[in-house]
């Protein structure tokens, strides 16, 4: 087993997983080498985290204070080079300190309207965690240009190093640099990242225990809508083990790649670069050294564990999806549900595309598909297809989607993949990757015991077609973003609710709320102590226990007044494999609403809450939906 996280947990768990002897491990195939291991037992997460929060439009870093939600950051950077120099003050006396970034709704990067103008890449600090509100409100975008190097596997043997590359997020910085008794699992929450030519890399002389969770990765190449002609990603997440002269062999990176959505085909929309990877798994053989690898054949040669992942391709894309992994990776040997976690398309992995390299020596087996091949039927396609309501970009999956309830969470804290790598629940919300799903707050990871592949959980009833996926705002021009008040040509609402299966003709009650953020005091609203306009969350008696949460005043709403109306079901049929047919209750916003009431288009930082109450024929409540946020 290869332990990842340094967190407290129950006596019994530390005892199977904290308390390892030192080993050594074989990689895939190569050198035995170290195995890292924590050296004493694993601090208390929650006890011993700094907190900083970041709002791009109105945080400010010169008046920024860790541990205050009153003076947030402005740039993600900043406020986990400020947390970094916190935990390693804090080190000395407290070997257990650990921080987490917090950041607000908002697009990451260094251009755009609402940009927190970060410049990127985003490094990853040792033993400090970033968490996004939702990976629909956070977006980390790149601008096409290069920031960095990175390892280019672009021959069989060999490959190229130092290439020049434009990266989003690195976590060589986030490696154990040996100054403290054991090292941590840092956690990359709620994003989505568009853009770049690596979005994540793991690149490093030294073991990288990293966890990436509940992002959307949007590998689109070309025009998208409302953001101009944007290059897309060569590789979504690329790990990447350098022969390490003085082994010699490979450290391993044992990450944890869970609950993620990438996106390289789109119905509606341009696709990804022939040759792009949505994760590669491969080694620098050093070949420049004195003393490289003998064999300098490139190869994936770590164990990261990667459960619970959607990977989408239209049929017609001549790319490989999964590179250098195998079998061992992208099963799961401990959790609610033992056997392949993930959906791809099942010939589209293996070793090389012909541009890029990371063969399975050995010939392990490889990754399989979990759902069948089955197309995941995301909700933009589906109802773009049957409404023709212009530019949907909406990648959470449909309420009958092939891949609901197809996962693996953990059971008795722990999910560990096939090759032994193991990601540990606790139980701190903060530092969970099974807390909340990639819609963020509200909207559970898991329901009922179970997980859907991808980066949300389609659960209760689903509001689509008012948002624009790429950052749940309706300020961003130009181009046709969706608006919540502005009809179609056909005079349909832009608003579209997709609840449960219900019977045809079900009430539905609509809530909402409308707020800005400079409030007072302003530290509640930027912190999300409570989301602007919620009042709980509060449970409904009477309802079922996956069904009580609230988040509105259901009995006395803030403006703007509830708008109703009843369930009508459709069936439409899916733009990528006819063969499936989706059948779900819809609800159009009536037209003539007083746009007064649910505008709020005011400067940034305002939020729009809304809430779905399912009633029967009765007029008694059945559901509670999820809450469902934007923001403006």
């Amino acid at each position: 087993m290869t332990h990842q996280q340094s967190t407290c947990v129950p006596a019994a768990l530390l005892a199977a997983c904290c308390l390892l002897p030192a080993q050594t491990i074989t990689v895939n195939p190569g050198p035995q080498v170290p195995a890292f291991v924590p050296a004493q037992p694993a601090p208390t997460a929650c006890a011993n985290l700094s907190r900083a929060w970041v709002e791009p439009s109105t945080g400010n870093d010169f008046t920024a204070v860790v541990g205050s939600r009153a003076s947030p950051f402005q740039t993600l950077q900043a406020a986990i080079n400020a947390v970094a120099g916190v935990v390693d003050n804090l080190a000395a006396t407290n070997p257990g300190a650990m921080g987490i970034v917090y950041a607000l709704p908002g697009v990451y990067g260094p251009t755009g309207l609402q940009s927190s103008t970060d410049a990127l890449p985003i490094r990853m600090r040792n033993r400090v965690h970033v968490q996004g509100a939702g990976a629909r409100r956070c977006i980390l975008r790149g601008t096409g240009v290069d920031n960095g190097t990175t390892f280019w596997p672009s021959e069989e043997e060999c490959g190229t190093p130092d290439v020049a590359a434009e990266i989003l997020v690195d976590f060589y910085f986030a490696a154990n640099p040996g100054s403290f008794p054991f090292d941590t699992e840092e956690m990359l929450d709620g994003f989505t990242f568009q853009g770049g030519d690596v979005q994540v890399l793991v690149n490093s002389e030294a073991p990288v225990l990293g966890r990436i969770s509940n992002c959307l990765f949007d590998m689109r190449h070309g025009a998208l809508p409302g953001h101009g002609t944007v290059a897309g990603p060569f590789f979504g997440i690329q790990m990447v083990h350098v022969y390490e002269l003085d082994l010699p062999g490979y450290h391993d990176h044992p990450v944890n790649i869970l609950n993620n959505t990438f996106v390289l085909g789109d119905h509606l929309g341009p696709l990804s670069r022939p040759d792009a990877v949505a994760i590669i798994d491969v080694n620098d053989p050093a070949c420049w050294a004195l003393e490289p690898d003998p064999d300098p054949e490139l190869r994936g040669v770590g164990n990261p564990s990667v459960q619970n992942n959607l990977v989408r391709s239209l049929p017609s894309q001549p790319v490989v999806e999964l590179m250098g992994l195998d079998g061992a990776d992208t099963r799961a040997a401990t959790g609610t549900f033992i056997g392949n976690t993930n959906a791809f398309h099942r010939l589209k992995v293996g070793g090389d595309n012909g541009i890029f390299y990371a063969t399975i020596s050995g010939a392990p087996p490889l990754p399989r598909v979990s759902t069948a091949n089955l197309d995941p039927g995301f909700m933009g396609e589906v109802l773009g297809a049957a409404h023709v309501l212009g530019s949907y970009r909406d990648y959470r999956i449909m309420p009958d989607s092939a891949v609901i309830d197809r996962g693996s969470a953990p059971a008795g804290g722990l999910l560990t993949a096939a090759n032994g790598t193991t990601y540990l629940d606790l139980a701190c919300a903060e530092l969970s990757s099974f807390q909340w799903d990639g819609e963020g707050y509200g909207n559970p990871r898991i329901v009922g015991g179970e997980v859907d592949l991808g980066f949300d959980e389609v659960h209760l009833a689903a509001m689509a077609g008012g948002y624009a996926n790429e950052d749940a705002s309706h300020n961003l021009p130009p181009g046709p973003l969706l608006h919540p008040s502005v009809t179609s040509t056909g005079g349909r609402g832009r608003y579209v609710i997709l609840p449960p299966s219900v019977p045809d003709g079900t009430p539905l009650v609509v809530l909402g709320t409308n707020r800005t953020v400079n409030l007072t005091p302003a530290g509640q609203i930027r912190g999300w102590t409570r989301q602007p306009g919620t009042t709980g969350p509060t449970l409904q008696p009477g309802l079922p226990a996956d069904f009580r949460t609230a988040y509105l005043n259901l009995q006395n709403p803030d403006a703007p007044t509830p708008w109703t109306g009843a369930v009508s079901l459709r069936t439409t049929v899916n733009p990528v494999q006819p063969s499936i047919l989706h059948v779900y209750g819809l609800l159009v916003r009536p037209n003539g609403f007083p746009i007064s009431d649910n505008e709020g288009l005011g400067a940034p930082g305002t939020y729009f809450n809304t809430q779905t109450l399912v009633l029967d024929a009765r007029g008694n409540p059945l559901q509670v939906s999820n809450l469902q946020s934007e923001y403006r």
